[in-house]
């Protein structure tokens, strides 16, 4: 493993300054030729900056702490929202194709948990927003009964398609 790169002292001290000064941390980063890593290190007193006091980061004075879990929670719920959406999009995808039944029935267990887990993520936006009237959702089907039924229409549509003219007597 090669060793750490040593950096000039006045190089430092730019740095650290520029942030201080307000400058992007982007523009810090090309004009001294460090990582993001690097400069968060010399921001804390840290590798060439020991000894240095550390720099308060900018997203810390800005944004009180109690307000991070919020982010995170709306974070999680659009990516467990995302991940409903690519979930059903692949079983339509494989409803398209002729599967057999056991797997047929997998995707149908998996739909039934995917449904059951978007209505607890409306329970939670729903409990979120009574907290943050302001907010609103912008989440996911605003009606999970009009969402089974559109889904079950789309699935009985693919269905249908893949059907022969004999089995669409029946």
């Amino acid at each position: 493993m090669p060793a750490p790169l040593k950096l000039a002292h006045d190089r430092v001290v730019r740095a650290r300054n520029d942030y201080i000064d307000g400058k992007h941390t982007a523009e810090i980063i090309a004009e001294n030729g460090l990582s993001l890593s690097t400069l968060y290190k010399l921001l804390a007193g840290k590798g060439a900056a020991a000894g240095m006091p550390v720099i308060t980061l900018r997203r810390d004075l800005l944004q009180p702490r109690a307000q991070r879990p919020a982010r995170v929670r709306a974070s999680l719920v659009d990516r467990l929202w995302r991940a409903a959406d690519r979930q059903v999009r692949e079983i339509e995808k494989r409803l398209r194709l002729d599967t057999p039944p056991d797997e047929r029935e997998r995707d149908a267990r998996v739909l039934a948990t995917t449904v059951k887990t978007l209505r607890e993520l409306r329970a939670l936006d729903a409990a979120q927003a009574e907290q943050e009237p302001a907010r609103g959702n912008e989440h996911g089907p605003n009606n999970l009964d009009d969402f089974r039924r559109e889904l079950a229409r789309k699935m009985d549509a693919v269905i249908a398609s893949r059907a022969g003219p004999s089995d669409r007597g029946a």
